[in-house]
């Protein structure tokens, strides 16, 4: 089933990695969502299409390691944030990219 809701929250046992899921209903265009994020999260852009921003380096909430996931899939946009402490990059983007728009 797909994911409903505004913001959903899930960590690892230990803390040490976790990952929100949200749904920018305040933007109306995946440009603003890009725009938004751009210049909230101030890492290395590592993908940037038109329907997808993947950005990677300190999360713009709490300073911890992250990969951050925009999607679009015509007017709906699923954000998601994965913040680590332990594991790597590689973990995190694996998190990131089970996202999907449905």
């Amino acid at each position: 089933t797909a994911w409903k809701g505004d913001k959903s929250f899930a960590a690892s046992a230990d803390k040490k990695v976790s990952a929100t899921v949200s749904h920018p209903k305040a933007m109306d265009t995946f440009d603003d969502v890009r725009s938004a994020a751009k210049s909230l999260y101030k890492g290395k852009v590592t993908k940037d299409t038109a329907t997808e921003l993947e950005i990677e380096g300190p999360s713009a909430l709490n300073g911890k390691p992250s990969v951050y996931r925009a999607i679009a899939n015509g007017k709906t946009y699923c954000l998601v944030e994965v913040d680590y402490e332990s594991g790597t990059v590689d973990d995190a983007r694996k998190i990131a990219r089970t996202l999907a728009a449905k």
